[in-house]
């Protein structure tokens, strides 16, 4: 499996949008523990539909993605 990657919002630098959808933005970003590029998927809560979004959310966190690589 997988690096796992911190929850922190300080622990990543914000580089450029590289996608977006109806409820979150999609962010090139430096996962800085280990300088590693990544994605970081950051969700507008207020445009969320909760239990989407509730069901969504468990289902990344049960499978630890916090974070995707890029190639």
């Amino acid at each position: 499996m997988g690096r796992n990657y911190s929850a922190n919002p300080d622990d990543y630098k914000l580089l450029e949008e590289v996608g977006y959808g109806a409820s979150a933005t999609v962010y090139r970003a430096i996962y800085l523990p280990v300088n590693e590029v990544v994605a970081v998927k950051c969700l507008d809560l207020d445009r969320c539909n909760s239990n989407l979004f509730e069901d969504d959310l468990c289902n990344a966190l049960v499978r630890g993605y916090y974070a995707t690589l890029l190639d």
